[in-house]
């Protein structure tokens, strides 16, 4: 009896052991796959205070004896600890997805943590036939193969399905080499669209890209991966185009406009009135950057009977249209002093054309504002015949109220528009005075955001651009100063409401900082310091 119970302890002993011993499994969702669809591989450790780890600091996933015959996709982690339960009751999970590279059979290897192993997985990858009328394929290209510098070229990816879809998404980012250009992701877009007698729902995914060197660019474009409504995984493999980018000719100034734009204003179709605000608004679009706009029109020439004031410039970027437009809104604000007809100057706009490759301007033309005096509504005769005393005792007081509150109404508006005029010359009398005691001989605009003020002081030039530009001629690409500047002009051009204003002050405060240490220390080239390696590259988005 006694035997008995002590045997039947060690076997409870033995069996709560094997309960709490730690165990690693690996399982795939297929085991038979085509060359064009992919398995998710899943690793679990199970009763481990140990986590799961294919990459990161001391991985022990090793995730490269799968690269002979797969390519993979991004590993995802997952932990999971439940604290009701004895200790080491934990789940520990890696996921990834495996892309056959060819046909035939293939086993996943056994992988080895904290002392346990996982069981080898068997694969068939069988060769996909082709399909006249494939259920999924996509589609690349770009709008221009050969481009000019500083000109926009669209790359799209497209893809084709007539089944339904329960997800598709990018396996990654677009690429380049070289890597310095703009980069902007276009909205995407849909269609339907006829191939082969078939009817294909289609979605693209378009970046504007504008090369800034004179080189031929390769643009890699990422795989897609898709999961049909039958649960069939496939994967479309990345593709690459090529461009070849021209140096734009000697008579072209550096930061000239590459693209033909468009002018609009403000029409005037009633007159204007005398000593009275005619806001005029002058915009101009064009598929070029916001940076390569002119910061204030040309000197415009004004009749003497008109004043004119003008607001700082506003910049966008339209990400909506195709192909993405910069956008330059000129406000300013007109103020007869007497009556007549007016000739507006017309506007000239110089830019560069990428179809007949030279130099050409963009006229607005000439319109004219006609004034005309405020008109003030004169009181009625009456003609007294035959009226009772009292009645025309009543009349004249009447008439001698109206009188008396016309004149009241006249005096208001008088006054009002005096001290408008007052406010407007304080204004202008005071932004002078506060550019005479501005020390930098960098012109800064007053309109602009203190933020963009501090960096534009830092560089001493007149757009950020430029000033990150003659940097890092002279000191080299340095990370903080490139971030700072970016984080500006994504946050004032590109309206991207990611970006907190608290975060851009922070970086900005670092990068005037090193500026302003860097202008401190003496310019003599010492062929052994640091900088003396780094090359005066200058890196725009869309680096990876």
């Amino acid at each position: 009896m006694v035997n008995s119970r002590i045997i039947f302890i060690i076997a409870c002993l033995a069996f709560s052991s094997l309960l709490s011993a730690a165990t690693l499994t690996a399982t795939v969702d297929k085991k038979e796959i085509l060359t064009s669809e992919y398995v998710l591989l899943t690793l679990s450790l199970l009763n481990s205070d140990t986590r799961l780890r294919a990459q990161g600091i001391s991985p022990n996933i090793d995730l490269t004896l799968l690269t002979r015959d797969f390519e993979l996709g991004e590993p995802r982690e997952d932990h999971r600890f439940n604290i009701f339960r004895n200790r080491g009751r934990s789940t520990s999970e890696l996921k990834v997805e495996l892309f056959p590279k060819r046909a035939g059979k293939f086993v996943i290897p056994s992988f080895t943590v904290d002392d346990v192993s996982s069981e080898p997985v068997h694969i068939q990858v069988h060769k996909g036939t082709l399909e006249t009328t494939p259920e999924v394929f996509a589609r690349n290209g770009v709008t221009k193969n050969n481009v000019w510098q500083h000109e926009q070229v669209i790359v799209y990816l497209d893809l084709y399905h007539r089944i339904e879809l329960k997800s598709a998404k990018l396996g990654g980012d677009i690429d380049t080499e070289p890597t310095q250009l703009e980069l902007h992701k276009l909205a995407q877009s849909e269609r339907k669209e006829q191939v082969a007698g078939i009817t294909y729902n289609v979605e693209r995914t378009a970046w504007a890209i504008t090369p800034l060197l004179s080189e031929s660019y390769t643009i890699y474009l990422p795989d897609i991966w898709v999961e049909t409504g039958n649960d069939r995984k496939i994967r479309l493999p990345f593709d690459e185009q090529r461009i070849e980018v021209k140096a734009l000719p000697d008579n072209v100034p550096p930061l000239a406009m590459v693209g033909k734009p468009v002018l609009s204003q403000t029409t005037f179709s009633e007159p204007a009135q005398v000593n009275h605000v005619t806001p005029w608004t002058i915009t101009i679009r064009a598929p070029a950057s916001p940076a390569s706009f002119p910061e204030k029109l040309p000197a415009l020439d004004i009749p003497d009977s008109i004043k004119i004031y003008s607001d700082a410039t506003e910049r966008t970027i339209d990400q909506e249209s195709d192909p993405i437009m910069g956008v330059a809104n000129y406000r300013t604000y007109l103020i007869p002093v007497s009556a007549g007809e007016f000739s507006l100057p017309e506007i000239r706009i110089p830019y560069f054309d990428p179809e007949q490759g030279v130099m050409d301007v963009a006229i607005l033309r000439s319109q004219t504002l006609a004034v005309e005096s405020a008109l003030i509504s004169a009181t009625p005769v009456t003609t007294i015949t035959d009226i009772p005393a009292t009645e025309l005792e009543a009349t004249s007081t009447s008439n001698a109220q109206n009188s008396s509150m016309i004149w009241e109404i006249l005096s208001v508006s008088a006054l009002t528009l005096w001290l408008v005029t007052l406010g407007l010359w304080w204004y202008i009398h005071h932004r002078s005075k506060e550019e005479k005691i501005e020390q930098n001989p960098v012109s800064i605009k007053p309109g602009q955001h203190p933020i963009q003020n501090s960096l534009l002081k830092a560089f001493g030039s007149r757009t950020l651009e430029e000033g990150l530009i003659k940097w890092e001629q002279l000191h080299g690409h340095d990370p903080e100063i490139h971030h700072a500047v970016r984080a500006v002009q994504r946050f004032f051009y590109s309206g991207d409401n990611s970006i907190q204003e608290n975060e851009i002050q922070d970086a900005v405060k670092k990068a005037v900082k090193i500026i302003k240490e860097a202008s401190t220390v003496s310019t003599t080239h010492d062929p052994w310091s640091p900088r003396s390696f780094t090359p005066g590259l200058t890196y725009i988005e869309g680096k990876r």
